[in-house]
């Protein structure tokens, strides 16, 4: 069987469909572009943004360790100085009573020598 071509009237559709889907690709084209630039430039902002979330984050889990661990030692200071002091209040308490024995001791010494 022979093709016959399309009767014209079809051919001019044919063709004027082609090149308005062509003109519309263009236009398509020309409109994304600077959208494309705009979404690239919003990527952008949103990754610099996440960055400084991100490092804003581990700044505080470094503070707050660190003001854990400030904290920590100050108490853990605080409870040395208490120690300290009693054992100061021990060696006070301790050395009273050696001298008040030895105090007894040259008492009874000067009473046996009188």
């Amino acid at each position: 069987l022979l093709r016959l071509p399309p009767p014209p009237h079809r051919l001019e559709a044919l063709v004027e469909e082609a090149f308005s889907a062509s003109d519309l690709k263009e236009r398509l084209i020309e409109e994304l572009g600077p959208l494309e630039a705009s979404l690239a430039a919003a990527l952008d902002a949103l990754s610099e943004t996440v960055g400084k979330m991100a490092a804003a984050e581990k700044v505080a889990a470094v503070t707050e360790t660190s003001t854990t661990t400030e904290a920590s030692t100050i108490k853990r200071n605080r409870e040395e100085e208490k120690e300290g002091e009693k054992e100061g209040e021990k060696r006070r308490s301790c050395s009273l009573k050696e001298k008040d024995e030895v105090n007894k001791a040259q008492q009874q010494q000067r009473q046996q020598q009188q």
